[in-house]
């Protein structure tokens, strides 16, 4: 029986975080700075205690950090595309494949007893193969 590396899980709920900055945000409207330091501060405190490698996950965060006080998110970006960037470098020291931030538009809460129409998750388990 396979082990499951629980360190991992977390990382789901840093994917979320993307979506807590930009949730209410139309694709075509742009993020404001105030978004972006919250969503890389965020990121920089789960990369330090959720990362496999804790050393790695700081580097990667202070990676994260520099970007962001050398102005590379300043600019006016569109949701979509700040995280096509922050994904590059999320992946610029390691080149991790797992690490990556997604913009979903359509983010919105399910109301009480709706159906998820995404069964993506489902139809793969949720990525667990064996417990």
């Amino acid at each position: 029986m396979k082990k499951i590396n629980f360190k991992i899980l977390p990382f789901l709920i840093l994917l979320g975080l993307g979506h807590i900055a930009c949730a209410q945000k139309s694709s075509d409207e742009s993020v404001n700075e105030d978004e972006v330091h919250l969503l890389i501060n965020k990121m920089v405190d789960s990369l330090a205690y959720y990362y496999v490698d804790k050393d790695e996950g700081i580097d990667i965060g202070n990676h994260l950090k520099n970007e962001l006080n050398k102005g590379s998110y300043s600019k006016n970006w569109l949701p979509e595309e700040l995280a096509k960037k922050i994904t590059q470098d999320l992946r610029h020291l390691n080149g991790d494949l797992h690490l990556f931030l997604k913009y979903h538009k359509n983010n919105h809460p399910k109301e009480k007893g709706s159906k998820s129409t995404n069964n993506r998750g489902l139809a793969t388990n949720y990525g667990f193969q064996e417990i």
